[in-house]
């Protein structure tokens, strides 16, 4: 399971208080979405009278976050290999 790779992020990336802090925020998240993505299923279920709509909806957001985290990955490996020259 993907879970507690997912809590071991922040407290890898962040020590002490800012750790339990990002820790917090991807716990708040993860319950936001928890709410939206079913409540957001049961309204495009209740006006389309069908299930393709809203499943349609939630996997293009599943593709956008995978998009967006590609692309994350890329930005904090070309600004980790970046040395500035002393002078």
């Amino acid at each position: 399971m993907a879970v507690p790779l997912l809590y071991s992020f922040p407290s890898q990336h962040f020590p002490g208080a800012k750790g339990a802090v990002a820790l917090a925020l991807v716990n708040s998240i993860g319950n936001i979405g928890g709410f939206v993505g079913p409540y957001l299923l049961g309204l495009l279920r209740e006006s389309t009278s069908s299930d393709r709509v809203g499943l349609i909806v939630l996997s293009s957001s599943f593709l956008l976050a995978a998009v967006l985290s590609l692309g994350l990955q890329r930005r904090l490996r070309s600004s980790a290999t970046y040395v500035p020259s002393a002078g």
